[in-house]
């Protein structure tokens, strides 16, 4: 489950010490927040009891919301159902004030692509093509530039966005894609 929503940053760190007051990780939920992010994970065997756990702590949420004069943004709240059983968990309902909350098979939280299976093919596929811009980047200036400023351009450009989140996704068969893009933009250089 993601809930995405917005405010101001000066008092952000208030809201979310007394977000986290009221509603303690447990064993079947967590919270997890960065910046205006916010996450809320879910576990459970029981599929009508984690329905009920989900849809009583939404209208929870909703109401710290309201009385902290803050909004969930309802246009990028979504969820995911994440295992081998999602296609099972179609019917789910879920509801915020009300309106139904779209399921997503895929979904970004804090630039990096999650998806259903956790097999992270959808990430490595966005990653790839972020990457491929990057070389195109460094074919256009690569006769204008020294070759250390190529240096510090790959640095900035291309090997921030390969180190972000390797240790969630480098263990993935298809990281071949990932390398081959990397020794295409390093021949360039």
């Amino acid at each position: 489950m993601f809930i995405y929503f917005t405010s101001s940053v000066h008092f952000f760190k208030h809201f979310l010490r007394d977000l986290f007051l009221n509603f303690p990780n447990s064993k079947d939920s967590q919270i997890a927040a960065f910046v205006d992010d916010l996450a809320n994970m879910f576990a459970g065997y029981d599929l009508q009891m984690l329905v009920n756990m989900v849809n009583s702590m939404l209208s929870i949420l909703v109401k710290w919301f309201l009385s902290n004069d803050l909004q969930i943004n309802k246009a990028k709240t979504k969820y995911m159902i994440l295992g081998k059983h999602n296609e099972i968990l179609k019917s789910l309902s879920l509801k915020l004030e009300l309106e139904e909350i779209e399921q997503v098979t895929e979904f970004r939280y804090l630039g990096i692509m999650l998806d259903s299976k956790l097999n992270w093919n959808s990430h490595i596929t966005f990653l790839n093509q972020k990457l491929k811009k990057c070389c195109f980047l460094f074919r256009v200036v690569k006769n204008d530039v020294s070759k250390k400023n190529l240096l510090v351009l790959y640095y900035a450009y291309f090997y921030s966005h390969l180190k972000y989140g390797i240790t969630s996704w480098g263990s993935s068969p298809k990281i071949e894609n990932i390398l081959r893009t990397q020794k295409r933009c390093l021949r360039i250089m």
